[in-house]
């Protein structure tokens, strides 16, 4: 009867630890973290790069797996982390989604990367931009 009790209440403890364990938090300070509730806006760069910024004004490049298309055009995008904590830090294997609008259809795009995007990044793009440009 102990064990059975003891057992039940290892169970209990798991299931209520597992979802903090599972979702990867920020510790204080730490700027690569893209918090799914601290979204602000996006900046469609291709169809493999998404510029997002979050409320505090932080920077990220997310780099998107290939299969997804013509995302400059979508009204709205969607961020769908895999962990069911808001407060988890998105990375590989969450998604970003474009919801079927004026044509298109809808479409689920894995993200690959999420990297904090510095000046220095920032900088170099615009660089590579106007060096593809046709002069």
């Amino acid at each position: 009867m102990k064990r059975q009790i003891l057992a039940a209440v290892a169970l209990a403890a798991g299931m209520v630890s597992s979802p903090l364990a599972w979702a990867a938090t920020a510790a204080p300070g730490d700027t690569s973290c893209l918090e799914p509730i601290r979204l602000h806006s996006w900046n469609v760069v291709n169809d493999r790069t998404v510029i997002v910024t979050d409320t505090a004004r932080r920077n990220y490049k997310v780099s998107l797996m290939p299969g997804c298309y013509n995302l400059k055009f979508a009204f709205r995008l969607g961020f769908k982390p895999f962990s069911p904590s808001r407060l988890a830090c998105m990375g590989r294997g969450d998604f970003i989604t474009a919801p079927g609008d004026a044509g298109m259809p809808r479409q689920t795009c894995p993200i690959d990367s999420i990297v904090a995007y510095t000046p220095e990044m920032q900088h170099a793009d615009a660089v590579n931009q106007a060096l593809d440009k046709p002069h």
